[in-house]
């Protein structure tokens, strides 16, 4: 679904585009492409889509901070010297704001799975790379949650083998590294966490059963990447 509104934006801002340079070139009307600062569209709008498609994250809501600043600045509403002075107290604001609310959304989760905690501390598996690539494969067996942490590394999970029959944690933490974790068709993904300079993407099914259990991610991501398929 994400994917497709993404694909969707890129395609009516490519469209956008023709239309204006068809438009002066048969003196519709007269728009000016390369105006003052037009460059700062390259930051603008990417952040923007990413903003629409994926929700409010911190880096593109930095990128579009930044792109904005500074596209004032070009159109002479803020002085070049404040802007270079702005740009970094606002993003230590925006990143202190997302860390709250992710917070906030964080304590939810942490009530939702508060009656399996202690299910999940004694049969949980943990998993760490640092520095390096590691693939894991989970059996044709019980599965009852896991701690995974990636530190400038690259970790790949595959649970579509495992036997998931109750509501379980998934704790994953990754810094300057990527996290893989492929699940199976037959659970419920709700994940929640906090992300800076990083990013989250559920590429599993978004339509919540019932009578599925439920996995719940509870993630970390700093200079870092979580795939969820």
């Amino acid at each position: 679904m994400r994917k497709t509104l993404s694909s969707t934006l890129w395609g009516l801002f490519f469209i956008s585009i023709g239309i204006l340079i068809v438009g002066n070139i048969v003196n519709f009307w007269d728009v000016t492409l390369f105006f003052d600062g037009w460059w700062t569209l390259f930051l603008i709008i990417p952040c923007a889509i990413r903003i629409i498609s994926d929700g409010i994250h911190i880096s593109p809501v930095i990128g579009l901070t930044i792109g904005i600043l500074l596209l004032l600045m070009r159109q002479d509403v803020i002085d070049h010297a404040m802007t270079g002075k702005l740009i970094i107290p606002i993003i230590f604001v925006i990143i202190g704001l997302g860390i709250i609310f992710k917070n906030m959304a964080r304590n939810t989760i942490h009530n939702n799975i508060h009656d399996f905690e202690i299910h999940y501390d004694k049969n949980s598996s943990y998993y760490t790379t640092v520095f390096h690539s590691r693939k894991i494969y989970v059996p044709n067996e019980p599965f009852y949650g896991a701690s995974l942490n990636s530190v400038f590394g690259d970790l790949l999970i595959d649970l579509t083998g495992a036997i998931v029959t109750q509501d379980i944690v998934i704790h994953c933490s990754c810094a300057f590294g990527d996290i893989q974790l492929l699940v199976p068709p037959t659970v419920n993904i709700k994940p929640s966490g906090t992300q800076v300079f990083g990013s989250l993407k559920n590429h599993a099914s978004t339509v919540q059963n019932a009578n599925k259990p439920t996995i719940y991610i509870d993630y970390s991501a700093v200079f870092g990447e979580i795939v969820i398929r």
